[in-house]
């Protein structure tokens, strides 16, 4: 593991905290985080983007300890790089604390570093605390409903059959309630349908068909 140490952009002060970035080669303890604080799939589906390649993942530790984990990607899109955040999770006993903000800065900071200047990650609509971190950070919430032709690439790139809402945060996107420049980037998405089909395939459709494989045995 890598180690990075963040500051800019979060609120709170953590002297004893330290994120680190890793590969497939923590996907057994990113799995555990996710199936306990969400469920078993989703586990699954997290450690299956990291087998495939296409996630790196994100381990926020208080003074050695393991708090928290965040999942993320970037998606070749034309003429400008998207980066998706796939998961964030905190365990029980720290959410609250502001590291769920710790694990989301790192990962735009490192896509950053990468040439990636849009950022996006789904939720439920009832997922709040999410929602709220997400706007804290500057990132504009919009319910799919509100993009009509829009929804199925925005789930086919982020595989958020589960979620309603998007939040987006962008070079173009300079106030929270900036609608429109979002919408214009994420029109970009229609014209790479064939570089988000493909991230579709690996870290959605194939792990859907290998659970359904075992699922028969």
């Amino acid at each position: 593991m890598e180690s990075l140490r963040r500051r800019e952009g979060v609120d709170e002060v953590f002297d004893d905290v330290v994120v680190e970035t890793c590969g497939v080669e923590c996907a057994d303890l990113v799995e555990g985080l996710v199936s306990s604080a969400m469920s078993w799939f989703h586990g699954y589906y997290a450690r299956s983007c990291l087998e495939s390649g296409v996630c790196n993942a994100t381990i926020v530790k208080e003074r050695g300890e393991v708090v928290g984990s965040g999942l993320y990607f970037k998606v070749l899109i034309e003429p400008e790089p998207l980066g998706v955040v796939y998961y964030v999770v905190v365990k029980d006993a720290f959410r609250g604390l502001g590291y769920g903000k710790v694990l989301v800065s790192s990962i735009e900071e490192l896509l950053s570093w990468e040439g990636v200047k849009y950022f996006i990650a789904t939720a439920r609509k009832t997922n709040k605390p999410s929602i709220n971190m997400f706007k804290s950070l500057g990132y504009v919430v919009i319910e799919l409903t509100e993009l009509n032709d829009l929804i199925e690439v925005i789930r086919y790139v982020a595989c958020s059959y589960d979620d309603d809402v998007l939040m987006i945060k962008g070079e173009s996107i300079k106030e929270v309630k900036d609608v429109e420049p979002a919408v214009r980037y994420l029109m970009k998405l229609r014209h790479n349908r064939n570089v988000v089909r493909d991230v579709w395939e690996r870290i959605c459709h194939k792990p859907w068909v290998n659970l359904q494989k075992q699922r028969s045995f």
